[in-house]
């Protein structure tokens, strides 16, 4: 079992990299490394009030991104666009 992985994505272990917290200046490098950028947030008063930094700093090294639909996401996401929003209604 990959730590921190949600049950869920279990059977993906193989194909997902957990990496610990970095220098910000290394994000552009570690963003741009990756074939897509995952921001699920559970939608809750607190998440809603989080900032879209995560897509936006993916979207300048031209990863894709998979982000809850809450919040800023669906302020800036165009979804099937310029990223994808995913509900969990």
């Amino acid at each position: 079992m990959v730590s921190g992985l949600p049950e869920e994505l279990e059977s993906f272990s193989s194909r997902i990299d957990i990496v610990p917290n970095v220098d910000w200046r290394e994000l552009p490098k570690l963003y741009a490394s990756v074939d897509v950028n995952l921001a699920p947030l559970v939608d809750t008063l607190f998440n809603r009030a989080k900032s879209e930094n995560k897509w936006t700093e993916a979207a300048l090294v031209s990863v894709p991104t998979v982000a809850s639909g809450a919040g800023a996401f669906t302020e800036v996401i165009a979804s099937g666009k310029t990223g994808i929003l995913w509900r969990f209604d």
